[in-house]
């Protein structure tokens, strides 16, 4: 297992997140983020959010994380996998929904739902925290990504239950994206301007704090500060992480927007013991004034069978 100081800060991210998110709040500040710039493009994405037609998808190059986990690759798999799963009902939370929209060409949507599911034990009601990842290519706006996170109960947190005492053991290839799938090489220099911002202090890769921070309980951290705060209390302490590289990749869109995947199982130090816990992460970050910024980010831990179970065995975000 690596030490913490040999690994770049992406992958350490994943156990800030997963720690730092315990102690904030859920609903975003008021007036913290903007949300009435680009009206037009507003009611584009809006108008696209409630059309379930193919040309929503560009060119199926879409990435998407099911709240137990899964990592879909392409629409048409996603779509394969909501089959037979049965909603009793789908609703926002009020206050929850966020759409930031850079460049006009680029827009990140958070937003928390109450969702009932129906499962062979009863009714489930579970809270999903939905991040959405939209750009526009020749004038139309494409959603490109979607990632659902489980929102742990304050008991399984209070419990500090993240995860097994035993270290996963299992075979990547259901992680690893199909071969040739996705563009990985284009705008080469932005690749490595991205892969750069690693090296920063945290105050110089966010942009203006419009940042938003899911953790893979399901915690939310608005803007670089809160997430930082939330290391001062907690009993948790991050030991390591192994990446399962052949599932990490970056697209890049436009010259000024790009999104990351990255899968790893981290190593935590709790007062239960070690803890292990696979995270699949997705990383956005936009380019403004010629210069990269990272502008949000989401985990989402890989349920157990039980979990899996109780979430109706394959529950995926809305979109």
């Amino acid at each position: 297992m690596k030490k913490i100081n040999n690994i770049p800060k992406w992958i350490t991210s994943i156990a800030m997140l997963l720690v730092a998110s315990m102690a904030v709040a859920q609903v975003p500040p008021a007036g913290k983020y903007d949300t009435t710039s680009y009206p037009d493009d507003r009611k584009a994405i809006e108008k696209l959010i409630a059309n379930d037609g193919d040309d929503q998808y560009l060119n199926d190059d879409y990435v998407s994380v099911s709240p137990d986990g899964k990592v879909y690759y392409g629409a048409e798999a996603w779509k394969q996998s909501l089959k037979g799963l049965k909603f009793k009902s789908i609703k926002p939370v009020p206050g929850t929904s966020i759409l930031r929209i850079y460049n006009a060409d680029a827009a990140v949507r958070n937003v928390i739902f109450d969702v009932s599911v129906i499962t062979p034990k009863g009714d489930d009601a579970l809270k999903l925290i939905v991040r959405e990842t939209y750009v526009k290519q020749n004038g139309k706006w494409h959603i490109v990504g979607g990632q659902g996170t489980r929102m742990m109960s304050q008991e399984e947190q209070a419990s500090l239950s993240l995860g097994s005492s035993v270290k996963p053991s299992y075979d990547a290839a259901p992680f690893t994206p199909p071969a040739g799938k996705y563009n990985t090489t284009n705008y080469p220099a932005e690749r490595k301007a991205i892969e750069a911002l690693r090296m920063l202090p945290d105050s110089a890769t966010h942009l203006n704090d419009d940042y938003i921070a899911v953790g893979p309980e399901g915690r939310i951290s608005y803007g670089l500060k809160q997430w930082q705060e939330g290391f001062a209390t907690t009993a948790v302490k991050f030991k390591g992480v192994t990446p399962l590289w052949g599932s990490c990749f970056m697209r890049v869109y436009n010259g000024d927007t790009a999104v990351k995947n990255i899968i790893a199982d981290v190593l935590f130090d709790t007062p239960k013991g070690d803890q292990y816990i696979t995270v699949i992460r997705t990383e956005t970050y936009i380019k403004q004034n010629g210069k990269w910024y990272f502008v949000g980010g989401q985990g989402t831990r890989k349920a157990t069978a039980e979990e899996k179970e109780n979430m109706g065995v394959k529950v995926s975000e809305k979109n």
